[in-house]
Order: C-alpha cells, then sequence, then structure tokens
C-alpha cells in the first residue's frame, strides 16, 4: 500500500499571497530562520492535505489546490488519547483487617484491604477490573508472595493496555491517510474514466478521418502510377538535350561539336580522360596530388559525356550561358563553372599531343602539288586575328588595337603541313603585335627543324634572316620592284597562291566556331588563348581539307 502511494503523491509550492503564505508556515510549524526559508524550490507533499482542499474534474488529471487550501494532515495534529481522571484518595473506613480463614496448608490469610489500597495506589485502576479465574480455589490460603504477584500482573496489564492505546493511535492516523488516500485515488479515478471516455471519441473520430486519408490516399497513389506513366511516355518522346539524343545522327553531332560522328567524339573523350565523375579534372587542378589520391569525385547533374558536349556546343555555335543552362537544366553559375574547368583541362591535355611531325612524315604525306616545286616545304604559316571587347584600361586598348583590322583584336599564328593538317598553334598576342614579332615570341624558330627544310608564308612575314639562322629557307611571292612582274614571278606567284590556300582554308575552318563570331568579351578574356588552341588543335580531327586525288 505504501508503494503504491508513493507513485501518486504530489508537491505543492507555498502562495505567493502573503497572508496564506503565512497560515502555511504556521501549519507546517516551520518558522523562517537561518536554517529555514521559503522558496520557488520548498514544496509540501499532497498527503498534508485534505481531499476536500483539491480541485475536481481537472482534465488533465495533474492536483490542483484550492486558493485557499491549507495544510493540515500531520502526525502530532491527532489526536491524543483522554487524560487519565486524578487518582482519587480513600480512607479506610475500617482499621480491622479483613482475613480469609487460614489454608489448609498453613499459609497466613490473604490481606484483601492491603491488596485494595495497594492497586489504587498504583494507577487508580479499580480493583474490580481485577477478574480472578472461577478456577482459582479461593479457600486455599496465599502468601504475602501472591500480593507481589498481583502488582506485577496489573503493572503487565497497564503496560499492555498503554501500548494497545499507541497502536490505536497509530491505526487511526494510518486509517486517516489510507483513507485520504482512498479519496484521492477515487478522485483521479473518475477523471481517468472521464479522459478515457473523451479519449475513445477522439480515437473513434481519429479512426474515420484515418479511414478517410487512407481512401484518399489510394487515390492519390493510382494518380501517381498514371502520371509515372506519362511522364514516362514523354520522357521517350521528347528526350532531353545531350548527346544521346544526337548520337545517332552524324549531321546532328557535326552541327553542335564540329566532329565528323559520335565514334570521334568517344574517342576524343577516351583520350581526355576526364575519368567517371570528373575526378582527373579536380586532381589536375589541386597542387598535391597525394590529398586527392583516393578522390573519386561525386555524382553530378550533368553526366562527364554531357558537360564536354556543352562545351563543344558552347565552342561551336556560341551560346551563351544562360541558354545552355536552359537546354541542360542547370545553372547559368554552374555552366559558367563547367566551361572554364573544362577548358583548362582540354588545353593542357590537347597540349601533350605531338603536333610537329618529323621529315619523313611530312614526305609521306606530301601531295603531288607540292612534290613538283616545293617539295622541301615544311609547314605553310599564317597569321589570323580575333576580334574581342574593348577594354577599360587605355593601356590595353592601345596594345590590343590592329592597325590592319582597325579594331581591337587578338592575334595567334597557325603552321599547317602540307597535306593540310595543324602542326603549330601559337599563342595569343596582343592585335598590335607584327608577324614577326610573333614568329619570334611563340617559339616556331625552336622547332625541329632540319637543313634544306622551306616555310611557305605571305609576304608580310619578313623573317627570311631569321630562319638563315637556322638553315630553313622562306618561300613567299615577289615583291614588285619595277613597273609590272615578269612572267617567272607572276607564276611564281600565282603557284604560291595555289598552295598557300590549304593555310588559309585551315584558319577558316578555325573560325567556322561561332564563338569567334562576335568579339571575345572581357569575361572570357582569361579562356581566349585556350579556346583558340582547342578550335585550331580540334580542326584536325574534322574531315580532311584537301580532297583525295590532291593527296600523294
Amino acid at each position: 500500500m505504501i508503494r503504491a502511494l508513493y507513485f501518486q503523491v504530489s508537491y505543492h509550492r507555498f502562495p505567493s499571497d502573503a497572508g496564506l503564505k503565512k497560515k502555511w508556515i504556521a501549519a507546517i510549524k516551520r518558522d523562517e530562520g537561518p536554517l529555514f526559508r521559503v522558496s520557488k524550490a520548498t514544496k509540501v507533499c499532497s498527503s498534508h492535505f485534505l481531499a476536500t482542499d483539491f480541485c475536481t474534474n481537472v482534465a488533465s488529471g495533474h492536483r490542483l489546490l484550492l486558493e485557499s487550501a491549507v495544510p493540515s494532515v500531520f502526525p502530532f495534529r491527532t489526536a491524543k488519547p483522554p487524560r487519565r481522571m486524578p487518582r482519587q484518595r480513600t480512607i479506610p473506613a475500617l482499621k480491622s483487617k479483613k482475613q480469609v480463614p487460614a489454608q489448609s496448608d498453613g499459609q497466613p490469610p490473604i490481606d484483601f484491604e492491603c491488596c485494595e489500597t495497594s492497586t489504587r495506589d498504583e494507577n487508580q485502576v479499580p480493583l474490580q477490573e481485577v477478574v480472578l479465574d472461577d478456577n482459582e480455589n479461593l479457600s486455599q490460603p496465599q502468601t504475602s508472595a501472591s500480593h507481589c504477584e498481583c502488582k506485577k500482573i496489573i503493572a503487565a496489564l497497564e503496560a499492555q493496555l498503554a501500548a494497545t492505546k499507541d497502536r490505536e493511535a497509530k491505526l487511526r492516523v494510518d486509517i486517516a491517510s489510507t483513507k485520504q488516500a482512498l479519496e484521492t485515488q477515487a478522485f483521479q479515478l473518475s477523471q481517468a474514466r472521464a479522459e478515457l471516455a473523451s479519449a475513445q471519441s477522439e480515437l473513434a473520430d481519429a479512426r474515420e478521418k484515418l479511414k478517410a486519408k487512407s481512401l484518399e490516399l489510394s487515390m492519390l497513389q493510382d494518380e501517381l502510377v498514371t502520371a509515372q506513366q506519362c511522364l514516362q511516355k514523354l520522357k521517350e518522346a521528347y528526350e532531353p538535350f545531350g548527346i544521346e539524343k544526337f548520337k545517332q545522327s552524324n549531321d546532328d553531332i557535326q552541327f553542335y561539336t564540329g566532329l565528323p560522328d559520335y565514334e570521334t567524339f568517344e574517342e576524343l573523350l577516351e583520350f581526355l580522360d576526364p575519368g567517371d565523375n570528373g575526378e582527373n579534372m579536380i586532381r589536375h587542378h589541386n597542387t598535391s596530388t597525394t590529398e586527392n589520391e583516393g578522390y573519386r569525385g561525386r555524382p553530378q547533374k550533368v553526366s562527364i559525356q554531357n558537360q564536354f558536349f556543352m562545351v563543344l556546343v558552347k565552342l561551336r555555335l556560341g551560346i551563351f550561358h544562360q541558354h545552355l543552362g536552359h537546354l541542360f537544366d542547370v545553372s547559368m553559375s554552374t555552366v559558367s563553372r563547367i566551361f572554364s574547368v573544362w577548358v583548362d583541362f582540354i588545353y593542357l591535355q590537347l597540349g601533350e599531343l605531338t603536333l610537329w611531325l618529323s621529315r619523313r612524315a611530312f614526305d609521306e604525306a606530301m601531295p603531288r602539288a607540292f612534290v613538283e616545286k616545293y617539295a622541301s616545304t615544311r609547314v605553310l604559316l599564317d597569321a589570323t586575328e580575333i576580334r574581342c571587347e574593348v577594354p577599360s584600361s587605355f593601356v590595353t586598348q592601345s596594345g590590343l588595337y590592329s592597325h590592319y583590322k582597325s579594331t581591337h583584336t587578338f592575334k595567334g599564328l597557325v603552321g599547317v603541313a602540307p597535306h593540310g593538317y595543324v602542326t603549330f598553334v601559337s599563342e595569343l598576342f596582343t592585335g598590335c603585335t607584327s608577324d614577326r614579332e610573333c614568329v619570334i615570341r611563340s617559339g616556331f624558330l625552336e622547332r625541329e627543324f632540319e637543313e634544306g627544310d622551306s616555310i611557305m608564308a605571305d609576304k608580310g612575314f619578313r623573317i627570311d634572316d631569321l630562319l638563315e639562322d637556322i638553315g630553313v629557307k622562306l618561300n613567299i611571292p615577289p615583291f614588285l620592284r619595277r613597273e609590272q612582274f615578269t612572267a617567272e614571278e607572276t607564276q611564281e606567284t600565282q603557284d604560291i597562291a595555289a598552295l598557300r590556300i590549304h593555310v588559309e582554308r585551315r584558319i577558316q575552318r578555325i573560325k567556322c566556331n561561332h564563338i569567334f563570331d562576335r568579339p571575345v568579351p572581357m569575361s572570357l578574356a582569361p579562356l581566349a588563348n585556350q579556346m583558340w588552341v582547342i578550335c585550331a588543335t580540334l580542326s584536325n580531327w574534322q574531315s580532311p581539307i584537301m580532297q583525295e586525288s590532291e593527296g600523294s
């Protein structure tokens, strides 16, 4: 029972009202002082309140005291047993002693007057309360020891009576406490029954709602399945923009990338080897390779194939980043990031290619048109310019301004082998740089030439003195030094022009990448050189510029 009551006890703070607070302090008989202070943590157990001190029908089931409640159940308030009446002293009327006749065994008679006086002097218990056993033989003579034994019996009975009264008082306290606990439990039970009835009603409502929601969910699931089927049909009918959509059409591949077919696209991507998730590009841009040795990249929204396809589309068609974002369903910032990373990566990977061929390779691929008169030609050299936006800096403006084009440009050199393939691409220089300066700064003179090689160029390339130092001859159209050309000079001019057409056609094919149609914006100026080299190098993957009949 004590364990059951323990879990039903609640604790209550002292009231904030000063008058009621004093009543509580007086009730618990604990005056405030150095050893006792009433605070928010000071609480009184619910066992010290009557059942009538609590509010009834509290929905939450908590015990709430009435505003006027005062603790009143304490052990020191238990009713004490009534005090015994004062002992009355009596004067014996007879001086003589009443004696019982002597017993047969010769013992002296019992002095009843002594017993009566002795018993009344102890605790004022009347002698009549001492009941003798009917079986006792009063006729037998008693000794003086019987008188002492009688006193002991009376004292033991009185001690037993006192202990019984104490137990009775304790039992009364327990009964009162148990009664209060039962009343509290009955109140709580009534509250619990009310809450149970309310909960059962709410549960029934919830079940009805759940049933309705389940039916609605089933209908929505059916609609979802139908929508997914329609979406799958739409996906099959309208593939997203990407390389997978066009890989079956060589014309589309060539239109969007400049490459002849999908197989060439795959071969080029395999050569670049960006990794399944672009991890090789990330590792390439990190200075510490050991830290990223196990990095495998993370899956991205745009696949590696479509990222490469996006870059080629940007270079080939010159589409703006925002348009590419709509085509590939990504943000413009994502397009810009992909384009910048890929352009740097492709530029570095293509830089590992050996474009400059050996003399033997040149001879094996030498077209018949060169064999007759210019068999020693190693490369056809020409310069071209790409327009750019006007920079804000006046110093940069003057450096980029080209008097030949009358606008601001970048300038680069292109070297084409006799059979039409690009074998040399220079970096881009400012538009005011001369052809001679471009040749010197581009590293063209450091290429592996052999004795007897010749270079074919336009007459603007005044580099014959530079080539003489390395034993290379320069073939350029003759200058007009008289009123008109001689027949030989005219024929030579025509022959060189007919052969130089190949380098001009190659430059034209490079400029078919429409990213160079408009002036290069300053935002792409840091990538202009990489874009130029990539477009020039990738032109070698396109169809040959010379017909089979012109070949060797």
